[in-house]
């Protein structure tokens, strides 16, 4: 077959194969609900601009289907949505956006207890930069936006929206979901509080948020990382958490945890099972026991640990367990009252530390090394105060230096 003929059935595939892809958006539509709406099934039914719906869960229960978009005027909706549709029409793809951002736009929840948007569909969009929501009001039992046990919200993107006195702020299932430029504060539980949960979601982005004061009675937690790999938590600014502005556990892994900002907390950064993390370039500040702690169990990727800078930490600055064969380079840790960097007894193959600095307020050392089953590389050490290492584990001699600085290369001026 001549040349020219094979490109021309490629073009004529490719062209088919773009068409079926898209042929579903080419018959989405556009729903608006109002303040001053009227919810009407017609003929003719509500939803366009000059006769918009009322209510947000009419439209999704009676009149959307599969990548529809509703657009939501200014005001307050008193309502609990629940995006699902049935089998016949499932509503995957659905768009949520407001005209009037979140600023202007509030959905309360009809039912104190009740989530006030729960997701059980794909590809569904709530909120988008500047078109956002405020999400308020479920005190007593609920989330503010919430995927359930064994729903798989795939591609779920929110966005642009704030999420304010709820029992949970957000939970989060589903493999590349985003989580990106919300506000997250004061959500209150009467035990664990968090501001964002993700929950099995492998290939996650969590990134651009502002996360506070989510807490309860017992613990509280900005944003928690459960069960996901390869995920990344980017640029995010979190405070005022008990236990841990942002903490990943049970085999979290493979994640990057970069450039962000956190204050506050029992610990402000507790990350476990991190094997095959990336974690550079935070900004950690105001543990009340640690500023760091870094834990790995399965051992199947080293850790990298890079770039950080760890403040005011109210004993040690940065608790390292387990990274066997992690690297810990270029990180410094400010004024922790007992300790710099202290690396735990069960340390099998030592992580490798690299010019890190350790400048104390308190009357302990720099490093402390516990481990005293095999002896650890660290090497050009910069300590500033106190002893330059203790602890019954071994180092290199002549391994550190207080006459030169540690690099430093975190942006503090972003962060802070």
């Amino acid at each position: 077959m001549p040349a020219k003929t094979i490109s021309h059935h490629i073009i004529i595939c490719l062209l088919a194969l773009f068409t079926l892809s898209h042929t579903s958006l080419a018959h989405a539509k556009t729903w608006f609900i109002e303040r001053w709406g009227e919810d009407t099934i017609g003929p003719p039914s509500c939803g366009k601009k000059t006769t918009p719906c009322l209510t947000i869960q009419f439209v999704l229960d009676n009149l959307a289907t599969k990548n529809d978009r509703l657009i939501v005027g200014p005001g307050k909706y008193v309502e609990n949505i629940v995006i699902f549709g049935d089998p016949s029409n499932p509503l995957d793809g659905i768009r949520l956006e407001s005209t009037a951002g979140r600023n202007g736009t509030i959905i309360e929840t009809a039912s104190d207890g009740a989530d006030i948007i729960t997701v059980y569909r794909s590809r569904v969009q709530i909120g988008r930069k500047g078109k956002g929501f405020t999400l308020k009001g479920n005190l007593t039992g609920g989330f503010g936006i919430f995927v359930p046990p064994g729903v798989d919200a795939f591609r779920l993107k929110i966005e642009g929206n704030r999420i304010l006195d709820n029992y949970y702020g957000i939970n989060v299932r589903g493999e590349r979901s985003q989580v990106r430029g919300n506000i997250v504060i004061n959500n209150w539980h009467e035990s664990s509080g968090y501001g964002i949960a993700c929950h099995t979601c492998d290939n996650a982005l969590i990134q651009d948020n502002e996360v506070s004061g989510n807490n309860g009675s017992i613990s509280g937690r900005g944003i928690y990382v459960q069960n996901s790999t390869r995920f990344s938590v980017l640029r995010n600014r979190v405070s005022d958490h008990d236990s841990a502005g942002i903490e990943s556990t049970f085999s979290s892994s493979f994640g990057k945890i970069k450039d962000n900002f956190v204050a506050g907390g029992y610990s402000p950064m507790h990350l476990s099972d991190i094997d095959g993390a990336r974690v550079q370039g935070n900004i950690v500040s105001e543990g009340e026991q640690f500023g760091v702690i870094l834990t790995q169990s399965n051992h199947t990727r080293p850790p990298r640990i890079t770039n950080n800078l760890v403040l005011d930490s109210a004993s040690l600055g940065m608790y390292l367990q387990g990274l066997d064969g992690g690297r810990v380079e270029r990180n410094t840790v400010v004024d922790s009252a007992d300790t710099g960097f202290y690396i735990d007894s069960n340390i099998v193959d030592g992580p490798i530390l690299n010019y890190n600095n350790s400048s104390l307020s308190g009357n302990n050392c720099g490093l402390e090394n516990r481990s005293t089953t095999l002896a650890l590389i660290h090497k050009k050490h910069f300590f500033s105060a106190g002893d330059a290492v203790c602890g019954p584990g071994e180092w290199d001699a002549g391994s550190t230096d207080s006459s030169r600085p540690s690099p430093l290369r975190v942006n503090r001026a972003r962060a802070l």
